[in-house]
């Protein structure tokens, strides 16, 4: 019933009577429920028989859903008279030539053709489906997608999937045909049209067949590439490939080929850039004549071995005219000799013709903007004008405290190293300014001008600082006055350092009582462990607020460990006096400024490296394609002296010469390199192979040259041979072989195998 269902309106009369019958049937007892189902049946019948249409003709097979990997094409007929029995349309399997490069799997191919703003990848694959989700996460969480028609349901099954189902593709081709091949491997035949010829295994009448394609070249070296097909050796037809062991498929593969040698041709380069861009202009290219010697060598050769014509060496190019554009002449000088005057040039339109002919037309025939044909200049200033603006004089210098005293005064542009708990005041001198305009900022942050509080500005633009906390005073004062400004940096040091640097101080005042002529800088070597410190003192013992002198910090280590190097060491103008030291500019010391650097010897035998000439690009160390290898020797000598040699490890490896380097060479060619042949085996069988090895070789030294030869086509590494016939042994396996005989079981294959010895004796007697 559900058969009929599907074929009549539910609302038909005729089907409103027998839904009515069947309603009954079910109210009734089991004899009465029966009868009544058998009319019923009956009725149905009737129904369908009457109602039945017919079919059209089908029409065309249209283009196939895909070039390769198999895809499937379909046909349409139509129903007349009524609803029709079966199915309107038709799929059958096309294109079924593997695909050049296949590295989409279908599920993925599904999943991306739903891709839009959000991508999909497959999350479970089934026979013809698959389960999407969202590479991002987002709603919805997962789909299902059918594959496309035309995929298999499974790597080597003869079923394909049609709308998300999976349906059997018979001997003909057609997708849901029950047609099979009958024994004499006819389609859909019934076993009674075979050839009269040996009876052959199923296994066996499907073999793969490899083809071969024309060469790549009409002449010279090139390639081959082989096409793979399903055939029925039986009757010489190429039938689907799931036909044939998918496990005994060769792989389709390349291979050279040499036609007629090619003789000599032309070579010609790419056509160079355009001369101009509009208004006629030439482009140029290379005609060579070249002969190719070799697998992808060529010789250039004189031009009169080449066929006639010769290649154009040379042709027009942008021959349309050029737009019109703006050009203007160089600026005139300016009117005024000072203050602002005005600059004039000529502005034209032009219009360039062929052959970079430049004409003068209309300004209307110009695009854009008409560039302007004056400009303002300005000269230096009739009258010069004084200057009025606020300048702050600044003290360059570094003030180091060693002593407590009552108040330090400090200018701006100073550095201050100070003890703790000490008054300071800074000092900010102006010109053309009203002192009491300047304000002073600590860290970027205003500084009060209340005098209740410990850090304020006076009403003349002084810092002052009462008892100075280290955790609360240590920073950067900025004095601002208009849009002048400068700084003071204030730093604090401990009472420790401190003594230790009077007593240096008191040092260098007790070296200058005790030297007559202090005038004069001291050697640069001082015996003693302590610091080497050069002074240069005037000769008046007494110490003013001016007298400066210059002190110096120890020696640097030498800048090498051997040979001839220098050292450098820190020499500064220093005013001195017992509570504080002030770093000056060198101009206010008198006396002659010690040595910052001197010369210096260390070790005298210094290691170097030291490298020979790079090898031949020879043959012998062949690298790639085209690419050999250099080499050379370097050893570690002394620097002053080659022919003292040093062990390796006493030379710096950071700077150790390269001993290898690549080179070109065209001789360098990786080819294939092949054993002999094996001998036919199986020995004994109907057919056999024979097998050889392979191996990567450079062509000229014959060297192992791994995985050059990759990319290149490999030969045939077997070959189908005919062995040698060889005699059967003929022997009984089995101790009933004389029953055999009595009954006449050896005109059997099964028994003559069995009972060879019996059966063969029978025959000759």
């Amino acid at each position: 019933m559900p058969m009929v269902f599907k074929y009549f309106d539910i609302c038909n009369s005729e089907f409103v009577i027998l839904w009515i019958l069947l309603f009954i049937a079910l109210q009734m007892d089991t004899s009465t429920r029966h009868t009544i189902c058998v009319v019923t049946a009956w009725l149905l019948a009737i129904v369908e028989l009457t109602f039945a249409g017919s079919w059209y003709n089908w029409g065309g097979w249209n283009e196939c859903s895909r070039s390769c990997n198999g895809g499937l094409s379909n046909r349409r007929r139509m129903c007349y008279g009524g609803n029709c029995i079966g199915n309107d349309i038709q799929y059958r399997l096309c294109n079924t030539r593997k695909c050049p490069s296949d590295d989409l799997m279908p599920e993925y191919e599904a999943c991306q053709s739903y891709s839009g703003i959000t991508e999909w990848i497959p999350r479970q694959k089934y026979q013809c489906s698959v389960s999407c989700v969202g590479k991002t996460k987002q709603i919805p969480d997962m789909i299902s997608i059918n594959l496309a028609d035309g995929t298999k349901c499974s790597k080597h099954s003869s079923h394909y999937c049609i709308n998300g189902k999976c349906l059997k593709l018979g001997c003909d081709g057609i997708v849901g045909s029950s047609k099979v091949v009958d024994d004499c491997g006819i389609c859909d035949g019934d076993g009674t049209h075979c050839q009269e010829r040996k009876p052959t295994q199923d296994k066996h009448v499907y073999q793969w067949d490899v083809q071969w394609t024309f060469c790549s070249v009409s002449c010279g070296t090139g390639f081959q590439t082989s096409r793979v097909s399903c055939w029925n050796i039986k009757y010489s037809q190429q039938v689907p490939e799931f036909y044939c062991n998918y496990k005994t498929q060769p792989t389709e593969s390349k291979r050279e080929c040499s036609s007629a040698t090619c003789g000599p041709q032309w070579k010609t380069s790419l056509w160079q850039s355009c001369s101009v861009q509009c208004g006629g202009g030439f482009q140029r290219r290379k005609i060579t004549c070249v002969h190719t010697t070799g697998r992808y060598k060529t010789l250039e050769v004189s031009s009169y071995r080449c066929p006639d014509p010769i290649p154009p060496s040379e042709r027009p190019c942008n021959i349309q005219f050029c737009p019109s554009n703006w050009q203007t002449g160089p600026w005139t000088q300016c009117s005024a000799t000072c203050d602002v005057g005005v600059q004039g040039r000529p502005v034209y339109c032009m219009k360039t013709f062929v052959r970079g002919i430049k004409v003068n037309v209309s300004d209307s025939e110009c695009m854009g903007l008409k560039p302007q044909n004056s400009r303002p200049c300005s000269q230096p200033p009739c009258f010069k004008m004084l200057s009025f603006s606020p300048h702050i004089k600044q003290d360059n210098s570094t003030f180091i405290q060693l002593k407590k005293s009552k108040t330090i005064r400090l200018k701006i542009g100073v550095k201050a190293i100070l003890l703790s708990r000490q008054s300071v005041k800074i000092e900010c001198p102006v010109d053309n300014f009203d002192t009491s305009l300047i304000f002073w900022t600590k860290n970027n942050r205003l500084v009060s001008t209340s005098i209740f509080n410990r850090v304020y500005v006076t009403s003349k633009g002084a810092l002052k600082i009462k008892r100075t906390d280290v955790s609360q005073d240590t920073g950067i004062y900025t004095c601002i006055a208009g849009m002048e400004s400068g700084n003071v940096v204030i730093e604090f040091q401990s009472k420790l350092i401190a003594r230790q640097k009077a007593k240096k101080i008191k040092k260098i005042m007790s070296n200058k009582s005790n030297n007559e002529i202090l005038n004069i800088p001291q050697s640069d070597i001082i015996p003693g462990r302590g610091p080497q410190n050069i002074i240069a003192l005037p000769r008046d013992t007494k110490h003013s607020k001016d007298s400066a002198v210059y002190i110096t910090s120890d020696w640097s280590k030498c800048s090498r460990t051997c040979g001839h190097g220098f050292q450098t060491r820190k020499v500064t103008c220093n005013v001195v006096t017992d509570k504080y030291i002030r770093i000056v500019a060198d101009k206010q010391c008198r006396e002659v400024k010690p040595e910052n650097h001197r010369v210096c010897k260390g070790n005298p035998y210094c290691p170097v490296w030291r490298d020979g000439a790079w090898s031949e690009c020879s043959v012998k160390i062949c690298k790639f394609d085209g690419i050999a290898v250099q080499t050379r020797e370097i050893h570690c000598s002394v620097e002053n002296n080659q022919s003292i040699t040093l062990p390796p490890n006493k030379c710096d490896r950071k700077f150790r010469p390269q001993t290898h380097r690549q080179c070109i060479n065209e001789e360098c060619e990786a080819i294939w390199k092949t054993s002999k042949w094996t001998s036919c085996k199986p020995r004994c069988a109907k057919n056999g192979k024979k097998t050889r090895m392979l191996s990567c070789v450079w062509k000229h030294n014959k060297k192992q040259a791994q995985y050059n030869c990759k990319s290149k086509p490999k030969p045939l590494l077997r070959k189908v041979c005919r062995p040698k016939h060889c005699k059967r042994k003929c022997f009984d396996m089995s101790r009933y072989c004389s029953i055999t005989k009595l009954l006449n079981m050896c005109r059997y294959r099964t028994f003559r195998d069995r009972c060879c010895a019996t059966c063969t004796n029978s025959v000759l007697t």
